[in-house]
């Protein structure tokens, strides 16, 4: 019942309503989730292992309430800060400890509900482009990339979108051969949505977490076939494009003339440092970059310190360093970890740490929720036993070939006694 009720908000987390503000549609399946999550939490603290990355997460929540007490308006910062509640409570779920098999299937589900979230995204922000496609909007749309323009959904813009689905997109890896299938279909829609948006900065991402896994994994043949396939997919794209379209795009994309500026986020960046130099050592509130500024500082750095302090700054680094020390802890280990899972996982970090220095997708509902599921995988992957990939590779190499194993464990025995009679 929890699980797919759980499952049900993720899917519903893109799509929104109008209630006094943009509410997602996936709400109060999430809220409710969280609250049955909490409640068997509440039973089961005992198994908990809280560790210094619980401790890290704790205190950045704590530094974003503590912030509404001087927020500029409290209901709009607070409607946010209580989505990171919901992902707090689901994120403290997954540090529980109930053994081998329960921890694996947990892993998995928080996959799959991820990876759903991030493919309902797409596929929203897919239809939205094939909509404008065929009213001839393309160029317009291209055009026009802002918060509240023709290329965006309610709840952020296109980069805002393509930032948010890094962390689906990374979570759809790490699925189970048995859910090859949802991998493929959801890893496919999640890329065309990430191209679709023009977002440089997130496709750069994605590139980076390729090069990162194939250094991590060994894997550079796999990587390079990746990159090419991102080729034969974008390429016929660019050629469908209509003329004038084309153009816009290269100009307005590639053509690099705002590049001294990175897009104009040097003059958010400026305006961030004068208002943290004017208010110091003052923060404006969790949200409070956009109401005091009109903009947010498209920095993680900068936001931060400007809207919840130096400790807020502090515990939030924290928590990314302490969740990339876990995984690279974990990958030296030699007593059956994921390693696979592990460094997916460690790329994605990285590269969702690097795309939250020239973007802003930490105010939308869906960043929110997928950030602290993340999060909370990369806690889980350190602490499974065996990949459960390997298990099933195993097994079948076993149930397939049982003489080999038999034999393979007959001379693991005969061995140490020719080498003591030797």
């Amino acid at each position: 019942m929890t699980n797919w009720t759980l499952l049900l908000g993720f899917i519903l987390l893109s799509p929104t309503v109008e209630l006094g503000g943009i509410v997602s549609m996936g709400t109060p399946f999430l809220v409710l989730g969280s609250y049955l999550r909490g409640l068997q939490l509440y039973q089961r603290t005992y198994q908990m292992s809280f560790g210094v990355r619980g401790f890290c997460a704790s205190a950045y929540l704590l530094c974003i309430l503590v912030s509404l007490l001087w927020v500029p308006q409290l209901h709009v910062s607070g409607f946010r800060a209580a989505y990171h509640v919901v992902g707090y409570v689901l994120f403290l779920c997954m540090l529980q400890r109930q053994g081998d098999h329960t921890d694996n299937s947990r892993f998995q589900f928080w996959t799959v509900a991820l990876t759903c979230a991030g493919l309902a995204t797409s596929l929203h922000f897919l239809f939205l482009m094939a909509s404008l496609t065929l009213q001839g909007r393309l160029g317009e749309a291209f055009a026009d990339r802002i918060t509240g323009g023709v290329m965006s959904l309610q709840w952020g813009a296109s980069n805002t979108i393509a930032s948010a689905l890094l962390a689906p997109l990374f979570g759809a890896m790490l699925l189970p051969s048995k859910l090859a299938w949802l991998r493929t279909i959801a890893g496919a829609a999640m890329l065309l949505a990430i191209l679709s948006t023009l977002s440089r900065n997130s496709s750069m991402c994605v590139l980076l977490a390729l090069a990162l896994y194939a250094c991590l994994s060994g894997r550079a043949v796999n990587t390079i076939c990746a990159i090419i396939g991102i080729g034969i997919v974008v390429t016929p794209a660019i050629l469908l494009l209509d003329a004038d379209v084309y153009h816009s795009v290269i100009e307005s994309r590639l053509d690099g003339g705002d590049a001294a500026t990175f897009n104009g986020r040097t003059d958010c960046w400026a305006a961030a440092w004068n208002g943290i130099e004017r208010n110091w050592p003052c923060p404006v509130g969790f949200y409070g970059s956009l109401q005091t500024l009109g903009h947010s500082a498209h920095n993680l750095i900068l936001t931060d310190l400007y809207e919840i302090g130096v400790w807020g700054l502090i515990a939030h680094l924290l928590l990314f360093a302490a969740l990339i020390a876990g995984l690279s802890v974990a990958r030296r280990r030699q007593s059956g970890h994921i390693i696979h899972e592990v460094n997916i996982l460690l790329a994605g970090i990285i590269a969702i740490f690097v795309n939250l220095q020239l973007e802003d997708p930490q105010y939308t509902q869906p960043y929110i929720i997928c950030s602290w599921i993340f999060m909370g995988l990369c806690v889980a992957a350190t602490r499974l036993p065996i990949s459960t990939t390997n298990i099933d590779r195993v097994s079948r190499h076993r149930i397939a070939q049982p003489h080999l194993s038999s034999s393979r464990s007959i001379r693991r025995v005969s061995n140490p006694i020719r080498r003591i009679q030797g």
